[in-house]
C-alpha cells in the first residue's frame, strides 16, 4: 500500500475517466456504423423503388401498345370484311364499327402518349439517381470501413489499458474501492475537496463528524451528491517530510 492512498485513488479514478473516455468513442463509433449501414439500406430501397416504377411503367405502356395493335387489328379486319360485303345493311354496320374502333383509337392514343411521358421521365430520374446511389453508397462503405478500423484499434487500446487497472487498485484501500465502485462513471468528479466545511461540488455543509473522520485522512462521502470527500490540509501535513 503506498504511503499516500489519496493520490492514488485520484490517479485510479483518473484514468477510469480515460476508459470511461474511450468507450464513448467506441460507442459512437459503433453507432456511426449502424446509421451509415441504416442509410445505405435506405439508399438501396430508393435505387429498388426507382427500378420498380419504370419496370410498372414499361409494363403498363407495353399494355397500352398490344391493346392499340389489337384496335389495329380489328379495324384491319372490318375494312377486309367492308370489301366484301354482299348487302348495304352490312356495309353500314361494318362502316359504324370501325368509325368506332377509329374513335377508341383516337381517344387511347392520348392515354398511351401519357403512359410514354411518364416512363422516359422514370427512365431520366433512374439514370440520374443510379449514378448518385452508386457514389453515395461507395462514399459510405468507405467510411463505415475508416469506423470499423477505428473500432479495432480503440477496442485494442481499451483492452490494453484495462491490463494496467488492477495495478493502480492496489495502492487504494479497498474500503475506498468499495465505495467507489458504486458511483464509478456516475459523475465527472467523483472526488472534490473540502472547501470551508463544505462539499466544493454542491457547496453542501458537512457534518462535525465527518469533518473529524476527514482530518483523520478518512474519505467520505457528501451526503447531498454522493461524492467522495478530502481535506486536503490532513493529507498534506501527511505528505511533508
Amino acid at each position: 500500500m503506498t504511503e499516500f492512498p489519496l493520490n492514488s485513488f485520484i490517479d485510479l479514478i483518473t484514468f477510469d475517466q480515460g476508459l470511461i473516455s474511450i468507450e464513448k468513442v467506441l460507442d459512437q463509433s459503433t453507432q456511426d456504423i449502424r446509421d451509415m449501414r441504416a442509410e445505405i439500406g435506405v439508399i438501396d430501397k430508393q435505387a429498388h423503388a426507382s427500378r420498380s416504377t419504370v419496370h410498372d411503367l414499361r409494363k403498363e405502356v407495353d399494355e397500352h401498345e398490344l391493346l392499340m395493335k389489337e384496335l389495329d387489328e380489328q379495324a384491319k379486319e372490318r375494312r377486309q370484311r367492308l370489301e366484301s360485303a354482299s348487302n348495304p345493311k352490312e356495309y353500314s354496320a361494318l362502316r359504324h364499327e370501325i368509325e368506332a374502333i377509329k374513335k377508341k383509337q383516337h381517344d387511347y392514343e392520348e392515354t398511351l402518349l401519357a403512359a410514354w411521358k411518364l416512363l422516359e421521365a422514370a427512365q431520366k430520374d433512374l439514370e440520374a439517381s443510379s449514378m448518385y446511389h452508386v457514389q453515395q453508397t461507395a462514399e459510405l462503405e468507405k467510411k463505415i470501413q475508416e469506423k470499423e478500423q477505428q473500432v479495432i484499434e480503440l477496442t485494442a487500446q481499451f483492452q490494453e489499458k484495462l491490463q494496467e487497472r488492477p495495478a493502480k487498485e492496489k495502492l487504494v484501500p479497498q474500503e475506498w474501492l468499495d465505495k467507489y465502485a458504486t458511483m464509478r462513471a456516475r459523475v465527472a468528479n467523483p472526488v472534490v475537496p473540502v472547501n470551508i466545511d463544505s462539499c466544493s461540488a454542491c457547496y453542501y455543509l458537512i457534518s462535525a463528524q465527518d469533518m473529524q473522520a476527514l482530518r483523520r485522512q478518512k474519505l467520505v462521502q457528501c451526503k447531498d451528491c454522493y461524492r467522495f470527500l478530502y481535506l486536503p490540509a490532513a493529507h498534506a501535513s501527511v505528505a511533508q517530510p
